[in-house]
């Protein structure tokens, strides 16, 4: 349904940060034929991804270590279990976060802008509604 700003294009919403954010992994990683998408904290702990399991929980726990690296080499082996991956630091209020996309097939740029953009806008949107 338009709105008065533009047309509105999510279609799940949750007043819950938690489910914002996976409803927004899921949406993207769909969109751009990424295997999954994974949101972890500077402590490898998994915030949210695109679907939840053992190798999410995995990936989230080495992004801060892959960030930086050319291809991720030599953490953990993952890169022979992931398939390609791709990373994005970002910072929210003062937590800095790493945005994880694992793909066999993607447009993974501009699918992790994406999924940073909404990421940003579902966290910003709770340290506003915590701060008042």
């Amino acid at each position: 349904m338009p709105n008065i700003q533009g047309h509105e294009r999510r279609r799940r919403r949750s007043v819950w940060a938690s489910q914002a954010l996976r409803f927004q992994l899921e949406e993207v990683a769909q969109r751009h034929g990424l295997d999954r998408l994974v949101l972890a904290d500077e402590g490898g702990n998994l915030w949210a991804a695109s679907s939840v399991d053992e190798s999410a929980t995995a990936l989230a726990a080495a992004l801060p270590a892959l960030y930086g690296r050319p291809d991720g080499q030599g953490v953990c082996g993952l890169e022979r279990r992931a398939g390609r991956f791709a990373l994005l630091k970002l910072k929210v209020g003062r937590a800095t976060l790493f945005l994880g996309a694992q793909y066999s097939r993607a447009r993974r740029a501009l699918a992790l802008k994406e999924a940073a953009r909404g990421v940003q806008r579902i966290l910003d949107g709770l340290a506003t509604a915590t701060a008042n």
